[in-house]
């Protein structure tokens, strides 16, 4: 049925479009950035621990409420029973629209308190000084504010839109509405809601809440599973490109070239995303698998040829994880600064991004002869890329990692480290010298059969 307007005063009804219309269009601070400027000496003690006790009231007060409110508005409008036994609680939805935005002004409030902003030109300063700040440190506290920035800016703007667009209808459906049409655009206005809020939940509890109360080395664990599961992609993808190209029966059209210089086909990096955990041989086609690229046959086993540095990389980051398998006996010294962990977070990537400029130099080449052509060019990236980003990925680990406390007690190899890392940097090593022996010998130009390919 459709509920009669009546059982709402026009007074109340526009006070509640006007709070949700005030909540959609509000510019909160997290989105214009405009935060007081301190200087470096300013950052004493007594601002770090005030701090830390916003951020601890963020965590447990500020955001659980503000989660708290939001399912609450879902609750006081009876939205999963919009088509059927509709009962709002008219008083509970306009006092939690009034009470939001108290809430989401006491958020941006903490989040200054937390971080002030440094001017660009102390900011490297900032960074070198702050081992002691914990769990305010810039490096932490300007991420927490990128998450409050998606959180305002994107997920509740979006949902305090969705909310004004169905007041202001304010006709709720029933099973005996006459207009059908309307009672649709509602259920649909109403999943589109609750679906938001669920969004808007998950990031507050997942993304912001948990995020900020993990270590420095479990938010840098979640950098390098990113780089793990890169690898992952690419060598998934590459296993069905290969196998898309040996194993094509159709003739390709009429000038179409086999390669498609320039265009990245490496998983992770042109949209495409592969199962996570699947195996490299697995090519079956489900039918959701992107258009491959036809490849130069004779390309194929140079391809090939990168599998072992791939995986190489991977197994570098998995070193680093926590898995099913066990944990590293390691972590990092909670006495990093903020620009040492940004160094080893930006050099660890960059030892994946010297491996891929590797493999996108060799399918770029059109044939073998250009491959070879191009041997001036490339060489440098095996001698200047992955060598030195992984030596000064291993030199930062080095200095920054620490036995786990629960190891302390275990009887422990002479040198840790040199067991888990050193072994690696030698068999990384040969495997680069073999990747280019393989490339560059003096019979590159010899052709390959298809049954040579695998």
């Amino acid at each position: 049925m459709i509920m009669d307007s009546s059982t709402i005063s026009e007074e109340t009804k526009g006070l509640i479009v006007k709070a949700l219309e005030g909540l959609a269009n509000e510019s909160w601070k997290t989105h214009d950035g405009e935060f007081p400027t301190f200087p470096e000496e300013t950052f004493l003690s007594h601002m770090i621990d005030t701090g830390k006790a916003d951020l601890i009231k963020l965590q447990t007060i500020s955001l659980p409420a503000l989660r708290q409110q939001l399912l609450g508005l879902i609750e006081s409008f009876d939205l999963r029973t919009l088509d059927k036994e509709h009962k709002p609680k008219y008083p509970d939805v306009l006092e939690i629209t009034h009470q939001l935005g108290p809430t989401l002004n006491l958020i941006d409030t903490s989040t200054e308190s937390i971080s002030p902003a440094i001017g660009s030109e102390a900011m490297e300063l900032l960074s070198k000084v702050d081992h002691d700040y914990g769990i305010v440190k810039r490096y932490r506290c300007e991420e927490l504010r990128a998450r409050l920035h998606v959180l305002m800016t994107h997920n509740l703007r979006n949902l305090f839109g969705s909310y004004w667009e169905f007041v202001q209808s304010w006709n709720f459906v029933g099973p005996a509405s006459s207009d059908s049409d309307h009672d649709l655009d509602m259920i649909r206005l109403r999943d589109s809601i609750i679906e938001l809020t669920d969004e808007s939940c998950q990031v507050i509890d997942d993304d912001i809440i948990k995020w900020s109360k993990r270590s420095d080395f479990a938010i840098l664990q979640k950098t390098w599973q990113e780089q793990a599961d890169d690898f992952s992609d690419t060598l998934n993808f590459m296993a069905q490109q290969i196998d898309y190209n040996v194993n094509f029966k159709k003739k390709p059209k009429e000038g179409a070239p086999r390669n498609n210089p320039r265009e990245n086909i490496w998983g992770g990096y042109n949209g495409f995303d592969a199962p996570e955990d699947q195996a490299e041989t697995d090519s079956e086609d489900d039918g959701s698998l992107p258009e491959f690229n036809l490849l130069n046959l004779e390309l194929i086993p140079s391809i090939r040829s990168t599998i072992p540095l791939l995986k190489l990389g991977r197994i570098f980051f998995t070193k680093l994880l926590d898995t099913p398998k066990g944990k590293p006996p390691f972590s990092l010294s909670d006495r990093l600064s903020s620009y040492e962990l940004e160094e080893l977070k930006t050099t660890t990537i960059s030892f994946r991004i010297c491996i891929m400029q590797i493999l996108h130099a060799i399918y770029e080449a059109e044939d073998l002869a250009g491959l070879n052509s191009q041997r001036v060019d490339i060489m440098p990236l095996f001698d200047q890329g992955p060598p030195r980003a992984l030596d000064k990925s291993l030199t930062l680990l080095a200095f920054f990692l620490v036995p786990k406390p629960s190891q302390l007690d275990l009887p422990l190899p002479e040198n840790p480290f040199k067991e888990w890392f050193c072994e690696f940097r030698f068999t990384f090593s040969t495997a680069l010298q073999q990747l280019r022996e393989n490339l560059f010998t003096s019979d590159s130009e010899r052709t390959y059969s298809p049954d040579e390919m695998f």
